[in-house]
């Protein structure tokens, strides 16, 4: 791209601005570069100056604010499509129930009632995890301790860990500050993450779980890796989106991530990732990145 640019600086004698992302060590910096041309005393381009500014952290700031403004759009549209959505299947799944009570169960009509019912409930279950961060939640806001619901959501997963022959690593800082928000929320993020970090890691991996203090002690960093394949280029600017899932159908709604996301950003929070494919390093995995500010200790 920037040799193009040049090339076409030389040819058009125009100037030229290019955006544009590169790796430097595992990190990855966006620069924005303007090119402009040079003449010598015959008034010919004879060189291209090239001038580079690294816009990483604004371009992490749209990115943020692309997001939040797409949750609130979602959200709204969500809340003014929910009674058209959940009326008509709450009307096929009492119908179904009723007819289930009175068909024989080895009969084929049961069977297919039986497929009515589970893909209307797998239906209102989208819905209803979709609006679930567009409601205000009725959950008490506290002071949380990041440390003892990551703890806990371990804790009831660790059989599910076992059976997929995955080893979790529990890196936590002692006396973190706590931070405000819903300990039943996080634990339905961290859940989220974790859930996630298991499905690809199917064969076997490392889950890795750090907790740490930031910018001097006034945020809360969570981090959970996983030694899967990592988020291909193509789906790193959706992961958040609604609906959008890499799952097999029937494995997954897309809203995980997406609902994990809103929580985060109530709170003042961000969620942000870094991952790896097989193809770009031989350390591949995904790590989510949770930073959530801390309450001040009095």
């Amino acid at each position: 791209m920037q040799y193009s640019a040049i090339d076409e600086a030389f040819r058009t004698g125009e100037s030229k601005q290019i955006v544009y992302s590169v790796n430097i060590g595992d990190n990855e910096h966006w620069l924005i570069t303007n090119f402009s041309w040079l003449l010598d005393e015959n008034g010919n381009v004879f060189a291209v100056l090239g001038i580079a500014r690294d816009i990483t952290r604004r371009k992490k700031m749209e990115e943020q604010m692309f997001h939040t403004e797409k949750l609130a759009s979602v959200g709204t549209l969500a809340a003014g499509v929910a009674h058209e959505i959940n009326n008509p299947l709450a009307i096929i799944l009492g119908f179904t129930d009723l007819t289930l009570e009175k068909v024989q169960k080895d009969s084929e009509i049961y069977e297919t009632l039986k497929t009515i019912e589970k893909h209307g409930t797998n239906a209102k279950r989208v819905v209803e995890n979709l609006l679930s961060f567009t409601r205000l939640s009725e959950e008490k806001i506290e002071d949380v301790d990041i440390n003892l619901n990551i703890n806990s959501v371990l804790d009831v997963t660790k059989n599910t860990f076992s059976l997929n022959r995955v080893s979790v690593s529990r890196e936590l800082s002692d006396n973190l500050p706590f931070i405000k928000g819903s300990a039943g929320e996080l634990q339905q993020v961290f859940f989220n993450i974790i859930s996630n970090a298991m499905s690809v890691m199917k064969g076997g991996g490392i889950l890795t779980v750090r907790t740490r203090t930031v910018d001097h002690g006034q945020k809360v960093e969570t981090r959970i890796s996983d030694t899967g394949c990592g988020i291909k280029k193509e789906h790193r600017t959706k992961i958040f989106d609604p609906l959008f899932t890499t799952k097999k159908v029937g494995e997954g709604t897309g809203l995980g991530l997406f609902v994990s996301y809103g929580i985060i950003s109530k709170y003042g929070g961000r969620i942000t990732f870094e991952t790896k494919t097989p193809d770009e390093s031989k350390e591949h995995g995904t790590t989510f990145i949770i930073t959530l500010p801390a309450v001040k200790r009095q």
